[in-house]
């Protein structure tokens, strides 16, 4: 017994000091990649730029089991896999994912990722197993824009800007904006459930895991349709809080949801002119009003993300090249 004790801890002392030789092995390489410009910039390194298809990206998404980044590729129709570990996109290209394929949500239940088609009104599955798509391009309404997953239907939810887009495209003057729909699909059958109507051009939305709705941002009416992804029907359309509403993104710690107004996105760039935008907060409890006053941002904001860890909101500026950042502690 005494000489099996001997053994054991032998073996653990060898194993303890593989792992710190390792450990050491990390730091230093973490250490050396790192460069200080000056003296309050640590830890930093210079990552070039990633070439992948076309003149032009598009969406981006994350697929966290095969730690690959998926970008749409609109002028050569294709989408691109970007290994996330070497930094480096993988050889073969995805084609038929539809004409102009904008942007790409992934759902984590199939590992599938869900591209769409704005000119070819589909939207197109990619199997991030195989990197293959799967079956035929699903159909969806006019100009299918952004979407979102819903984790306990299994289904996505999609926005389509509508039959005119004005909100959306250089040189419609003055915007038009139509009523339009939000296409549910199954993501295990790829069957389209229903086209939900709601505001006018909508074009940004997010789902409240709380009370599971989705909250879709009408840029065309102001207003935020709420859907109940039980019923699949909308249950309140309340006001953004300013107009031209876009992005849309959900801040769990306050249960509100922060919406960006652009002020005329594109058309203001059409008569060469440029505003500031702004961020609202609606309360995701009835009756969803509006949070204080809007938050200013810089020229036409577009899009929003939430940063979980820091709490903080991003917003994607498209007249400033900027990205604003508001706390929301």
């Amino acid at each position: 017994m005494l000489k099996l004790s001997i053994i054991v801890t032998i073996f653990i002392v060898l194993v303890t000091a593989v792992m710190i030789s390792h450990n050491l092995q990390q730091v230093s390489a973490q250490v050396s990649n790192s460069t200080t410009t000056n003296s309050t910039t640590t830890n930093s390194t210079s990552i070039p730029a990633i070439t992948v298809g076309g003149n032009a990206t598009g969406g981006i998404a994350y697929d966290p089991i095969h730690h690959t980044m998926y970008v749409t590729s609109p002028s050569a129709n294709t989408t691109s896999v970007i290994n996330t570990d070497t930094l480096r996109p993988l050889p073969a290209r995805i084609a038929a994912v539809g004409h102009n394929p904008a942007f790409i949500t992934y759902d984590p239940i199939h590992h599938t990722m869900y591209v769409t088609s704005a000119s070819g009104n589909t939207v197109s599955v990619i199997n991030t197993t195989t990197n293959s798509v799967i079956g035929n391009p699903i159909p969806a309404g006019k100009q299918p824009q952004i979407a979102a997953y819903d984790p306990m239907h299994k289904t996505i939810y999609m926005t389509n800007i509508g039959p005119t887009g004005c909100t959306l495209h250089v040189g419609c003057v003055p915007p038009v904006g139509r009523p339009s729909t939000v296409t549910v699909i199954n993501t295990t059958t790829n069957n389209v459930i229903r086209n939900i109507p709601v505001g006018l051009d909508p074009f940004g939305i997010a789902y409240d895991p709380i009370h599971h709705t989705m909250y879709v941002a009408n840029s065309g009416s102001n207003t935020v349709s709420i859907i109940n992804t039980t019923t699949n029907s909308v249950i309140a359309n309340p006001v953004s809080g300013d107009n031209n509403a876009t992005g849309i993104a959900y801040e769990p710690i306050h249960h509100r949801m922060y919406i960006t107004h652009n002020h005329d996105l594109f058309y203001s760039y059409y008569k060469n002119s440029q505003h500031k935008g702004s961020v609202t907060a609606i309360s995701t409890a009835p009756p969803y009003t509006v949070i204080g006053r809007p938050l200013l941002a810089e020229i036409d904001p577009f899009d929003i993300a939430y940063d979980p860890l820091h709490h903080k909101m991003y917003v994607t500026n498209f007249g400033s090249g900027k990205v604003s950042v508001i706390d929301v502690k």
